[in-house]
């Protein structure tokens, strides 16, 4: 778990948007606020927590993919805080999704 948390947050955010790319998604924006000292952070470890806004365009499966992704063996701790989709167009498979997420990363 630690090697999870032990990457910059350039490198974080690079792993995420490249999984999103990977899993056919396009990405209409990616934002990061500004990092903060995770209060939770085991003894002798300095963690931040960096929060994220990623809107993203694609299949309903090819997000679904994404999201297990990030929360199987994937190089980054990442939390999934909150998910909105809707509809793009009329009838398909293609949807609008709003992420909001927390990545765990190195001071």
């Amino acid at each position: 778990l630690m090697h999870k948390v032990s990457i910059s947050q350039e490198k974080a955010i690079k792993e995420i948007s490249g999984a999103a790319r990977d899993n056919e998604l396009e990405i209409i924006n990616l934002n990061a606020a500004e990092k903060r000292p995770y209060a939770n952070s085991p003894a002798g470890f300095a963690i931040d927590e960096v929060p994220l806004s990623m809107h993203v365009t694609g299949g309903y499966r090819k997000i679904g993919e994404f999201l297990l992704r990030l929360h199987g063996d994937f190089p980054v701790l990442v939390r999934v805080v909150r998910l909105t989709m809707k509809g793009k167009g009329h009838g398909g498979n293609i949807l609008d999704a709003d992420l909001q997420l927390i990545a765990y990363v190195k001071r």
